[in-house]
C-alpha cells in the first residue's frame, strides 16, 4: 500500500536531505513526522513547505510543520494536540501503603 504511494520528488529530496544530516534513523523519524502532516495539511501545501525549508537548508520536521502552518495562514490555529492517553490515574494514597507495612502477614518473616 505506501509501497506504491507517489509522492512528489521533493518528499524523495526531504527524505534523504533529512537522513543526512540527522543519520539514518532519526532522519526517518522527522520525515514520518512530515507524512503526518498530510493528515492534518493538503498534499500540495506540505510539498510547498518541505521546498521552502529545502531551500533554507532547515531540515527537521518541525520547521516544516511550522512553515505549513505559516501557508495555512497565521489565523489559522494550530493542528489539535491528540492526547496520548485518554485515561487518568489517581494518585496513589501513601498512607494506605504504610498501613499495610504495619500489619504484617504470616508469611513476612514477623
Amino acid at each position: 500500500m505506501l509501497r506504491d504511494w507517489r509522492l512528489p520528488e521533493s518528499f524523495l529530496r526531504l527524505r534523504q536531505a533529512l537522513e543526512k544530516r540527522h543519520g539514518p534513523p532519526a532522519g526517518m523519524r522527522h520525515f514520518a513526522r512530515v507524512l503526518q502532516l498530510l493528515a492534518e495539511y493538503p498534499l500540495g501545501q506540505v510539498e510547498q513547505a518541505a521546498q521552502a525549508c529545502l531551500r533554507r537548508g532547515e531540515l527537521s520536521a518541525e520547521r516544516v510543520a511550522a512553515e505549513a502552518r505559516r501557508l495555512a495562514g497565521a489565523d489559522a490555529p494550530p493542528p489539535p494536540v491528540t492526547p496520548l492517553c485518554q485515561y487518568q490515574v489517581p494518585r496513589p494514597d501513601l498512607g494506605r501503603f504504610n498501613q499495610l507495612l504495619s500489619h504484617g502477614g504470616p508469611d513476612d518473616g514477623r
